[in-house]
């Protein structure tokens, strides 16, 4: 079971991610919202399951779990590229 679902990304101007907006249950909108540094944490300092999640036109749907890469950046495939990459999410 995930601990929250990534459902938004916003981006700096680098094309990096700065923060997500979450929420706890797969079927809600988002409700929260974290820095990026708090998702690395939770996942490598407290060992929580965090997902992704996509809308399509009638619910929401699982989507990938994401890791941390050098503590630093996340991401849904485990290739290890130093850079953010949670696959099409919605900017906001």
């Amino acid at each position: 079971m995930a601990a929250y679902y990534i459902k938004k990304v916003h981006k700096s101007d680098e094309d990096t991610i700065e923060e997500v907006k979450f929420s706890r249950e797969l079927s809600e909108s988002p409700k929260g919202t974290r820095k990026k540094s708090r998702v690395v944490d939770d996942i490598d300092e407290k060992g929580k399951s965090v997902y992704t999640a996509y809308r399509d036109q009638l619910r929401w749907k699982l989507g990938d779990e994401v890791h941390t890469v050098d503590g630093k950046w996340i991401r849904t495939d485990g290739n290890g590229i130093e850079a953010d990459n949670l696959g099409d999410l919605p900017e906001y």
